[in-house]
């Protein structure tokens, strides 16, 4: 709907993010062969191909499989969400959409695909040292050193899953009630005051993450 994109290109713009609205499914598909994008806003109930098989293409492609993809839609049923998660879908926001918790879903998705690249990239060297590593028949030791950055890392990996996987579980409720059309200015207040704390928990843990696999390469280039 022109109107709805309109409002959501406009609120996101305000927060400071760069947005760009697409007409149809083939032109979403047509703009991300032009540019990168990181993040995907998408509707169901739209002409010509609905809003499934463009989440269905999108991670069939490699290329698009790894960009987070929220649903924004007026079906409410849990059918319908089940279907979008399963197809990949990270999030699912029904409309008439809430401003308040569309930019705080928006900045959260986008803090933890910043992160993932992030601990991807650091991934991808510590891939390449360990290459160089088992060419230089220092296997052993590098074993050995894996073992101790992964100890090292299961704990603010897993506090960062645990506090995301709550925050999940909470909006998940918010959106029932919301669909019950029960919630409240308390449980709304009290969901992004759920999100303040939590952001920075999962953040820390992921940034922390990320350092002890970038220190680990290091450690890899400085030993070979």
């Amino acid at each position: 709907d022109l109107i709805n994109q309109k409002v959501m290109v406009n609120l996101l713009k305000r927060k400071g993010w760069a947005a760009t609205a697409a007409g149809s499914g083939p032109k979403c598909l047509e703009l991300l062969q032009q540019q990168p994008f990181d993040l995907i806003l998408l509707d169901v109930d739209m002409p010509g191909m609905d809003g499934y098989e463009v989440c269905r293409r999108l991670k069939a492609d490699p290329a698009t499989a790894g960009i987070p993809v929220v649903f924004v839609t007026g079906m409410t049923q849990a059918e319908d969400e089940e279907r979008g998660l399963s197809l990949g879908a990270i999030d699912y926001v029904t409309k008439p959409f809430q401003p308040a918790i569309v930019k705080v879903r928006v900045r959260n998705h986008l803090e933890l695909k910043r992160s993932r690249d992030a601990l991807v990239e650091s991934y991808r060297k510590l891939e390449a040292a360990q290459a160089s590593l088992v060419q230089a028949e220092k296997m052993a030791s590098l074993g050995q050193l894996v073992a101790g950055v992964a100890h090292e890392i299961n704990t603010p990996m897993g506090i960062a899953l645990t506090a995301a996987s709550h925050v999940t579980d909470r909006a998940r409720e918010l959106e029932e009630k919301f669909r019950e059309r029960t919630m409240s200015r308390s449980d709304l207040e009290a969901f992004l005051g759920l999100q303040r704390e939590s952001g920075p928990v999962i953040l820390g843990g992921l940034s922390r993450s990320a350092a002890l696999v970038q220190w680990f390469k290091q450690m890899a280039v400085d030993q070979a």
